[in-house]
């Protein structure tokens, strides 16, 4: 289990990069996880570690696949992410999109720099640079 959770705190502090990348400014890395509008709000990066954990990983054979972790804002000097769970049923690890894991990563358009290009050339490069999609293509 600890493996799992080294990974979920990992998968964590790329969504901050992510999120940085896309908002040209630097994020919290402390964290409330809201997994959907009326759930209560999950607190700190230990908690939203163990509540992704418990949510997402039920045996090392039946993890569930492609859910978003999306940077959503920032409220009290916390990064707020929203987790959905695809309605897939639970199988092996695997490759998600353009990453090992089951994590497909998001940024919510109120935190994107709106004076970005986000299609430009140099961006695009950014992204593949930053090492978060080893699988880019």
């Amino acid at each position: 289990m600890q493996e799992v959770k080294a990974f979920i705190n990992r998968t964590l502090n790329e969504v901050v990069q992510n999120a940085e990348l896309y908002s040209e400014n630097k994020l919290p890395t402390n964290f409330i996880l809201e997994h959907s509008p009326n759930s209560k709000q999950i607190i700190s990066r230990e908690n939203v570690i163990e509540e992704i954990c418990n949510r997402v990983y039920i045996s090392d054979d039946k993890i569930f696949p492609c859910v978003d972790l999306v940077a959503d804002r920032i409220q009290d000097h916390y990064l707020v992410i929203r987790m959905q769970i695809a309605g897939f049923d639970p199988r092996p690890l695997q490759n998600g999109m353009r990453r090992y894991g089951p994590f497909v990563y998001g940024v919510n358009q109120k935190l994107i720099n709106p004076n970005l290009d986000t299609k430009s050339e140099q961006f695009v490069q950014q992204l593949k640079d930053s090492g978060l999609y080893p699988n880019w293509k």
